[in-house]
């Protein structure tokens, strides 16, 4: 069986990498576009840079990593189309939570379109492309649930879909953000302190920095403080104290404590994001990966949302917007987040329709030599 705090510890570790990266990118590339390079096709060459040092990386990568885990050592979905859900209401509420993955792609569409890169008949086909896209997700979704429910669920195989619901908002409000504030801040701190553009990347570039750590020990305070729930109400609470600190930010803020702000609230966000993939494991074992991809994917929702936003508001009214965001999924998670029951069994829980699925896997594995 496979040991769940430790993978939970690696994924926040993972992604902490991956947001340092960026962070990288933030301190390097304006230098790099601006200094070493300049001149008007300076950014373009640092872009250049970025593909080369990705595609090398993609070469060793193939070399080095080996193939996923067995078969053996994760529980497979029924159907991969669709997540399955427990009760005819949540059938009804996945569908709800999916339109906004693929119609948040209508605002895109919407932005492109205002600023003249789109004509009117390009923003139909696309605008047609979202609606089929949506249709062809709720087919599935039904096509997956109605034979499941109609048969029933067993008790041992039921979990909360509101939890999931929950960590959807969960990282709408906190990846959502980062996604956005880091898209931002290098302009803010230019423009708020008079610093250059390469000061100002390096110094927002403290947003995302603080992930290396502030992430897996989000994972890592989830696995030890004994009640998930508190941890994650903890860590959305805080992203809210924090971006009401960045809204007061102004010219006449020390540089220094501004910067200390910034960390502070992002050691919350951070932390909430490997809060957030702390519990989705121990929701449903079975389909900890379509519950990781729609939370996930909600963050990319938040970041598209947020964005627009920016471009009607001011800086201040920006953070203040987020921190909005961050009381409002503290309330849903208050009302909706179970405690998932043996979050901390040191091996998963494995339900009756787990074990049908693997005995249903070994039998077509022991037929395959005979047919042949």
């Amino acid at each position: 069986m496979v040991q769940a705090q430790g993978h939970r510890l690696r994924r926040g570790f993972y992604a902490g990498w991956g947001n340092f990266g960026s962070a990288a990118a933030a301190m390097t590339l304006p230098t790099i576009a601006l200094t070493m390079l300049g001149g008007e096709d300076g950014w373009r060459w640092a872009i250049a840079i970025s593909a080369i040092v990705m595609a090398a990386y993609g070469v060793f990568y193939w070399f080095a990593i080996t193939d996923g885990p067995s078969a053996t050592s994760h529980r497979k979905t029924r159907k991969a189309m669709a997540m399955e859900v427990s009760t005819w209401g949540d059938m009804i509420k996945l569908i709800l939570w999916t339109i906004p993955l693929v119609g948040c792609l209508a605002i895109l569409v919407w932005r492109i379109q205002d600023m003249g890169f789109l004509s009117v008949n390009g923003a139909l086909i696309a605008y047609l492309a979202i609606v089929a896209i949506v249709i062809y997700q709720i087919v599935q979704i039904i096509r997956v649930n109605v034979p499941i429910l109609k048969k029933g669920v067993p008790e041992d195989d039921k979990y909360h879909f509101n939890s999931v619901a929950a960590l959807n908002t969960t990282y709408f409000a906190n990846f959502g953000a980062e996604l956005a504030v880091i898209s931002m801040l290098p302009m803010f701190f230019e423009q708020t302190w008079g610093l250059s553009a390469a000061a100002a990347g390096l110094i927002a570039a403290s947003f995302a920095f603080v992930n290396l750590v502030a992430r897996p020990m989000g994972g890592a305070v989830s696995d030890r403080m004994g009640n998930r729930r508190f941890v994650m109400l903890s860590y959305m609470f805080g992203i809210g104290i924090g971006f009401m600190l960045m809204g007061l930010m102004n010219s006449n803020w020390p540089l220094i404590v501004a910067i200390a702000v910034t960390i502070f609230t992002s050691f919350f966000v951070q932390g909430s994001e490997g809060a957030t993939f702390g519990i989705i494991p121990s929701i449903k074992r079975r389909i900890t990966g379509q519950i990781s991809g729609m939370a996930g994917a909600y963050g990319n929702v938040g970041a598209v949302v947020y964005l627009t936003i920016f471009t009607f508001v001011t800086p201040t009214q920006f953070f203040y917007i987020l921190a909005g965001g961050a009381f409002i999924s503290w309330v849903v998670c208050f009302i909706w987040l179970k405690e998932p029951e043996g979050a901390f069994d040191e091996e998963y829980y494995v339900s009756s329709v787990d074990r049908m699925i693997e005995e249903q896997e070994l039998a077509k594995t022991q037929a395959k030599p005979q047919q042949g």
